[in-house]
């Protein structure tokens, strides 16, 4: 699903849209990338009838970032202006991304408002749902990033001791893998719902 581009929103609002979204006559699997780890989290704990399976792709149940960025919190700002494509194939998307992807990010950037930008990174550092990882009874794959430099090792560990039923899964890509190497993911998720379910789940993507 797409987010508002030009409103603002807080975390509980984000939830709501989900739960809005989410099938209601079929069982399905939940996948949610990056920024959308710890509202699906919170969705998931809530057990919304339906649900089977959950998909965290290179996601963080609180603040993600590895000690060395921590820095980037006190330029929250420059998510106002459009990211040079050095700092998305350094940080987003590695350096096998094609041009025409990296430009493709750099504008889907900014075509957001700068305000929501701002707020949505603002929630990434303030975010803390890792109490809530135990009240998730599904089954969940998490999609780590080998070459992710947004999101830090600690939030592979709070995935591993907080989740009970977890299967982590590391796929060589930066943070933007499934736009870097869809069928890398894809076949990840396949095989996750192949082997717990046996068949094919529809996925409401978050």
């Amino acid at each position: 699903m797409t987010y508002p581009a030009d409103r603002v929103l807080d975390h509980d609002e984000f939830v709501r849209l989900v739960v809005a979204s989410l099938p209601q006559e079929t069982p399905f699997v939940l996948v949610a990338e990056s920024f959308s780890g710890p509202i699906a989290i919170d969705v998931a704990a809530d057990r919304p009838e339906g649900l089977v399976g959950l998909v965290l792709c290179v996601t963080f149940p609180c603040n993600p970032l590895p000690l060395a960025l921590r820095w980037l919190r006190l330029f929250t700002r420059l998510m106002r202006m459009q990211p040079p494509a050095f700092f998305v194939r350094r940080y987003m998307t590695g350096p096998e991304a094609t041009d025409e992807l990296v430009e493709e990010s750099r504008t889907v950037q900014g075509d957001v408002d700068g305000a929501v930008l701002q707020d949505r990174m603002r929630q990434v550092f303030a975010i803390d749902v890792r109490s809530r990882l135990p009240e998730i009874e599904c089954p969940v794959l998490c999609l780590v990033g080998r070459r992710d430099k947004l999101v830090g090792p600690r939030s592979r560990r709070a995935f591993e001791s907080g989740l009970s039923d977890v299967t982590m899964v590391e796929i060589d890509a930066a943070h933007m893998m499934m736009h870097v190497h869809p069928r890398s993911v894809t076949e990840a998720i396949d095989r996750f719902v192949m082997s717990r379910f046996g068949v094919e789940t529809q996925e409401a993507s978050s």
